[in-house]
């Protein structure tokens, strides 16, 4: 096991490791190197912008206006500062009963974590994750403000926690221990840490208050700044004083988290492979902190497909995703178009898993790792020169289509597709008018409007084109055209 270095209090590193930096690493360990050193990244700006699409910065201005407090967002180039900011205030609301903290900043052991909200106790700290992601709560209005918890919550199946909830709950953990060891090291150890997750209920629907149009983004600043304030988001009609929007859904996902602390943390990396998240944690930091250097060339596989470090290298450096592969990159970029390549099964199939080899699991290579060194020097390697896939189940049907068609250069269509076009559009030969229609929808996680619920469809653009059919060949000269679109802000 790989221990993180312990850093006195007057002696920070050069680097220490956040909770994004390693949520974004948790399936590599080399992406938490290359997310550390600020390598170009093709989500940079990516996260800033959905959460401003779908109303993020809105439903944390919602869930502020529940639970107010001081914001103690230090200087993010002194996170000590930060940290010992959030202490002091800590200190002081227990002298006063309790609390709230929004963006308090907590650092120890090389690893750092920016609170969301943390309320403070006279015996215990609950810490909360805000996330504008959709979650099934009640739906009883009268029930809307009971906290959740396990196994109501269904973030826990069969196989443990589930995929779509992983990374948030994962985040969770990385602040629940950094929380645990700063407070015990600032000698406020009788602290409990209670993880929360603060999400949007999509079973209840909103009200006067809690619409997306009532919560007005002055964006200019923030699209300038790369970073949203409390001061950019304002209420069109300000809620009574501590209104709580039903929308809020409070989940403890303190069982989650030490399923995470306990087992397996279900990693995709071949390093951290059924390794607990303390263990994560622990790697990560010593990667961060320049206390390890990650091992590359197990961690090669299709899993590179869904690498943000797969751009445009800057300041004269290649990309992370050309450092890893090095001269087997064009091969590898094109290898990982292959639709749902994780599951191909090749002619001579490599095993993925090997026996245990020093307390560590040993991997082979993936079949892409293989394919290109069987042909080392080459950069012409395509999809369409892989082998047949064997395997089962429609999507390695999909897949060898998708090699028929690159390796003949023509298009391929499913067996059946031609029966069912034949059948059900053209009506078997008969006289008919073809309508091919499209829509154009938004979602947001505050509703547009009263009664409706997060992340509700609206459709706001229709279009339909309509071609008369003989029988024989559409007549494109007889094509009509209908369409509507809404032009105001307010719902349809």
């Amino acid at each position: 096991m790989i221990h993180a270095p312990s850093f006195a209090a007057g002696a920070p590193p050069a680097r220490l490791l956040s909770k994004s930096n390693f949520v974004r690493g948790y399936d590599c360990p080399v992406r938490v190197k290359y997310a550390v050193a600020r390598k170009a990244s093709t989500k940079q700006d990516d996260e800033f912008l959905r959460l401003l699409a779908e109303g993020g910065f809105q439903f944390e201005k919602l869930v502020r206006h529940a639970w107010p407090g001081e914001e103690v967002r230090g200087d993010i180039k002194d996170p000590l500062g930060a940290h010992g900011k959030t202490i002091e205030a800590i200190r002081s609301l227990l002298a006063a009963g309790g609390g709230v903290l929004h963006e308090a900043t907590l650092v120890h052991g090389g690893r750092a974590a920016r609170v969301d909200m943390l309320r403070v106790l006279p015996n215990a700290v609950e810490l909360c994750e805000i996330k504008a992601k959709s979650f099934k709560g009640t739906s009883d209005v009268k029930d809307a403000g009971r906290v959740i918890t396990s196994p109501e919550s269904n973030l826990v199946g069969m196989r443990g926690i589930r995929s779509t909830w992983l990374r948030y709950l994962a985040d969770v953990a990385f602040q629940t221990v950094v929380a645990e060891e700063a407070l015990f090291a600032a000698g406020l150890g009788m602290l409990t840490v209670r993880p929360r997750l603060i999400l949007a209920n999509s079973n209840i629907p909103c009200g006067r208050y809690d619409t997306f149009a009532n919560l007005r983004i002055d964006a200019s600043s923030a699209i300038k700044n790369g970073r949203m304030t409390s001061e950019d988001v304002a209420w069109v009609v300000e809620p009574p004083a501590y209104f709580r929007s039903p929308l809020i859904a409070e989940v403890d996902v303190t069982a989650e988290v030490g399923l995470l602390r306990t087992g397996n943390a279900k990693s995709r990396s071949a390093a951290w492979h059924r390794k607990t998240i303390v263990q994560l944690i622990e790697d990560a930091t010593a990667i961060a902190t320049g206390a390890h250097a990650p091992d590359i060339e197990p961690e090669l596989g299709f899993k590179c497909r869904d690498c943000e470090f797969n751009a445009p290298g800057n300041d004269a450096q290649s990309s992370g995703f050309e450092q890893c592969w090095g001269e087997r990159t064009q091969a590898a970029k094109s290898l990982v178009t292959l639709y749902y390549g994780k599951g191909y099964v090749p002619t001579a199939q490599v095993a993925a898993v090997g026996q245990l080899k020093d307390g560590a699991m040993s991997r082979a290579p993936e079949w892409i790792v293989d394919v290109i060194d069987r042909h080392p020097g080459s950069t012409a390697i395509t999809v369409g020169g892989l082998p047949h896939d064997c395997g089962k189940g429609l999507r390695a049907v999909t897949r060898n289509m998708q090699i028929a068609a690159e390796r003949t250069g023509v298009p391929q269509h499913a067996p059946d597709l031609c029966a069912e076009v034949q059948q059900k559009l053209l009506r078997d030969g008969r006289p008919c008018t073809l309508h091919f229609l499209d829509f154009e929808t938004s979602m947001a996680c505050l509703p547009f409007a009263p009664g409706m619920r997060p992340y509700e469809t609206i459709a706001f653009q229709f279009s339909c084109h309509s071609i008369p059919f003989d029988g024989t060949q559409p007549d494109y000269a007889k094509t009509s055209h209908a369409q509507w679109v809404n032009p105001s802000d307010e719902a349809a």
